[in-house]
């Protein structure tokens, strides 16, 4: 998935001096993962693929975490970091962020896409507006086929990050409920810590 390569790409381009591993290691690993991705696809692996995907997640979650531990450790080391690049190291991991969970609710909501698109799904982590409405709703408003897809779950996963509550889509799983609030909590972090420490030596 090119979210997956996206945020690779956001690992890849931070600066050494606040970035824990290898700069080629998050694109490796990724390319070599998605590779996997891409042939359980073709062959409606559904299982498969989505175990790859979500250990593809745990990897990418786990370098998101090293970042901004580095990040915000190296801070009182590093009393000569330009607020500038500080600023740059913040947006790219908060982007990542938004990137990293929007994947994590498309793979996780009722079973992941594969369940979702043959409507074999028995439950549901996030109810989305759409699935409120009456069918003389959809109707009117021209949803009768609406299934959610990777730009609502992308509104979903930028609402969290920014408002820090998922905003207009109750999560109504608990598996989800704790996922919302990790990704709250690594928001919170480089926002008040890392973008707010840039802000204030620029």
């Amino acid at each position: 998935m090119a979210l997956n390569l996206l945020a690779a790409v956001l690992y890849f381009r931070m600066s050494a001096g606040v970035r824990p591993f290898p700069q080629w290691l998050p694109l490796a690993i990724t390319g070599f993962f998605e590779v996997i991705l891409v042939a359980t696809h073709l062959r409606k692996d559904g299982a498969a693929n989505q175990r790859w995907g979500f250990l593809l997640l745990l990897v990418q979650l786990l370098f998101l975490i090293l970042a901004l531990y580095a990040l915000i450790s190296g801070l009182p080391h590093h009393p000569d970091l330009r607020g500038e690049d500080l600023m740059f190291a913040g947006a790219r991991l908060w982007f990542a962020n938004v990137l990293l969970f929007t994947i994590w609710y498309w793979r996780f909501d009722g079973g992941g896409p594969h369940s979702r698109a043959e409507e074999e799904c028995d439950h549901l982590s996030f109810l989305f507006p759409q699935l409120e409405m009456t069918p003389d709703e959809r109707q009117q408003l021209r949803q009768q086929h609406w299934k959610p897809g990777v730009v609502d779950y992308l509104f979903l996963s930028f609402n969290t990050s920014t408002a820090l509550s998922p905003a207009d889509t109750p999560v109504i799983g608990r598996p989800a409920k704790l996922t919302t609030m990790l990704q709250a909590t690594i928001s919170l972090s480089i926002v008040v810590v890392v973008i707010g420490r840039s802000v204030n030596i620029m």
